[in-house]
């Protein structure tokens, strides 16, 4: 059986700890958030949502935002 976990990256920018990034895709798109690991699956990764709530995202569904987001964090 294979396993279930990635090491092959989707498509995405390169992403660094506490870059700030919006959901790009999924619920609350568009939403700033702090990017603050990426999981043993790297097309994973855990992210502190606005509400200081940290949960596990698909890198796909983050990017940089453009413009830059504001310090709100």
């Amino acid at each position: 059986m294979t396993p279930m976990i990635s090491i092959r990256p989707v498509e995405q920018p390169e992403f660094r700890v506490r870059d700030k990034v919006a959901r790009a895709d999924g619920p609350c798109q568009g939403i700033p958030e702090v990017l603050l690991r990426v999981r043993e699956d790297i097309n994973w990764a855990e992210i502190r949502e606005r509400d200081s709530m940290v949960r596990c995202h698909p890198v796909r569904w983050v990017h940089h935002p453009d413009p830059p987001a504001l310090d709100i964090y």
